[in-house]
């Protein structure tokens, strides 16, 4: 009979604390029936599918007895209240083990079943998770359409796997993409990383139509985007680059300008070609009208391939609020966190539009000078040095 042993490691042991920071270890005994493996690997996700911890059998974390799967994560990470889910990789084999985190910390397994092959849990525990991209697209709020879509992306890979070996013939999928999003800054990074972990296709350029429109030649500078190196092939003929390459571009709301109609007419040609797949990134409002103004972008960017940027949960930016604390390299109390948490809870039931950079100027402009007075003060008054070095809730502006 598989098991599961939890164990958390509290910063305080004081059950009043809603919310806490504090360490997590597990103990898997898989049934005798999953073949034991020295390959293994833990992860641990929430329900907007941001993956919290990671760790393989090569890490110094865990360790193997027999039939036994341990790990000691060394970080630490914020238990808000809610449900988790624990996946267990050991060899082909992949288990979830659905847990619930009550008020204080507390831990309960809620289920466990073995996943399929083919499941959204195989395809994570076995060819996402150990990736650091993935993990940067996880930390992401307001994604889940992103992540759903990478993973699917891997499930029709592996569809293509299985046929293959069947001698049946494998799908090429159409890559063209329409991708909704008011994110003003980072775009760039963010779709270079989707680009090449979700669609597993080398990427040609990222491009911010805004050079585009600002450039004395937008259209030939456009053509330059879609310049291929030219290769020598095994005739020893100079040819060009013919590899099936993505080319991104963001910021295309201006894209929807008169002058620019050149520039969307040789886009939107590449996209017609096998070769090149072309992803588009504009404002919700922008890729309405460029749908409804453009009647081929409906042909050439399929319904399934049109992401929209969904409102962040709470706990998603919370946990983002937290990884710009670590950022920072500020470390809160177990009381200070928590009143941070109450908080943000209640800030962000009214306003989810608080951004990275607002959460930035908080820690920056209000916590850390009330932190810095405070503990000058203290250690000037006589007190131990070590008692000053976390953030207290005396040094949180909080209104």
């Amino acid at each position: 009979m598989t098991k599961l042993f939890i164990k958390v490691t509290k910063d305080s042991n004081s059950g009043e604390f809603t919310y806490i920071t504090g360490k997590l270890n597990f103990i898997v005994t898989p049934d005798d029936s999953i073949c034991g493996s020295d390959d293994y690997a833990f992860s641990l996700y929430n329900d907007y599918l941001n993956l919290l911890l990671r760790t393989g059998s090569d890490d110094s974390q865990t360790k193997r007895k027999d039939n036994m799967y341990s790990v000691q994560f060394r970080k630490k990470i914020i238990l808000l209240p809610g449900h988790y889910f624990l996946l267990f990789r050991v060899g082909e084999f992949v288990l979830r083990f659905d847990l619930e985190i009550a008020p204080g910390g507390k831990i309960a397994e809620t289920d466990y079943k073995v996943c399929e092959l083919i499941s959204m849990e195989s395809i994570l525990g076995k060819r996402i998770s150990n990736s650091l991209v993935w993990e940067h697209i996880c930390s992401i709020p307001g994604r889940m359409q992103w992540k759903k879509w990478a993973i699917y992306r891997k499930q029709q890979l592996e569809l293509n796997l299985f046929r293959s070996k069947n001698k049946q013939w494998m799908f090429d999928y159409c890559d063209n993409m329409l991708i909704s999003s008011d994110a003003k800054t980072s775009m760039h990074m963010e779709l270079s990383m989707f680009v090449r972990h979700a669609i597993n296709r080398e990427l040609g350029k990222c491009t911010d139509c805004m050079d585009l429109l600002t450039d004395n030649s937008p259209y030939h500078k456009t053509k330059e985007v879609f310049n291929r190196e030219i290769v020598e092939n095994i005739l020893g003929l100079d040819l060009p680059d013919m590899k099936d390459k993505v080319y991104v571009f963001y910021n295309a709301d201006v894209l929807l300008k008169p002058e620019m109609k050149d520039v969307l007419n040789k886009i939107l040609e590449e996209a017609r070609t096998v070769n090149s797949h072309i992803v588009l990134c504009g404002s919700k409002a922008g890729v309405d009208k460029l749908l409804e103004t453009r009647p081929e972008v409906d042909e050439l960017f399929p319904v399934y391939n049109r992401l929209e940027q969904e409102e962040a949960g709470i706990e998603e930016l919370i946990l983002q609020f937290f990884h710009e604390i670590d950022r920072q390299k500020v470390e809160l109390s177990p009381e200070a966190t928590d009143a941070v948490c109450r908080f943000l809870y209640k800030k962000l039931e009214k306003d989810r539009s608080w951004s990275r950079r607002g959460m930035h100027n908080y820690i920056t402009y209000k916590v850390i000078p009330a932190y810095t007075h405070r503990a000058i003060t203290a250690i000037l008054q006589g007190e131990d040095p070590k008692d000053v070095l976390r953030i207290m809730p005396e040094d949180l502006t909080i209104d």
